[in-house]
């Protein structure tokens, strides 16, 4: 499975759930960020940090996941953030203490680190529905 990051300097690499995990080194329970849920997770600061060398400091995270569920978060917002690989193979974002109160993105496909203070100061989340014209043409011609 893999995951597209593109940094704020538009560059963008392809990487896995398990690079990455090996890439942050250490790992902290998910219980002691989100109550609840069992297993290991990366910090997504810290993982960032080592990821993207020197790269600017971004204003927004933008994850989507494979089903087109996109959340964006502002980046005061990750501190208590965390990265979790399934056994699967598959990454899950959890931002606990964010806007919403436990926002999570499961099977991350694509993480878009942002430097756009016009995404705003809280997060926002739901499906990507993307509608091509020739589809919308097509829809309204049944009718």
């Amino acid at each position: 499975m893999s995951v597209i990051v593109t940094l704020p300097n538009d560059r963008r690499l392809a990487t896995t759930p398990a690079e990455m995990a090996g890439l942050a080194g250490a790992v902290v329970p998910v219980s002691d960020r989100v109550p609840g849920i069992e297993g290991e997770g990366i910090d997504v600061l810290a993982w960032y940090r080592l990821f993207a060398e020197a790269s600017p400091v971004p204003t927004h995270l933008v994850a989507t996941a494979g089903d087109r569920f996109e959340a964006t978060v502002p980046w005061e917002q990750l501190k208590d953030a965390l990265f979790q690989v399934s056994k699967e193979g598959r990454l899950r974002l959890y931002v606990p203490n964010g806007t919403s109160a436990c926002l999570n993105v499961k099977n991350v496909v694509s993480l878009l680190f942002a430097c756009d203070k016009k995404k705003g100061t809280e997060a926002s989340f739901g499906f990507k529905n993307e509608i091509s014209p020739d589809e919308l043409s097509r829809g309204l011609s049944r009718r």
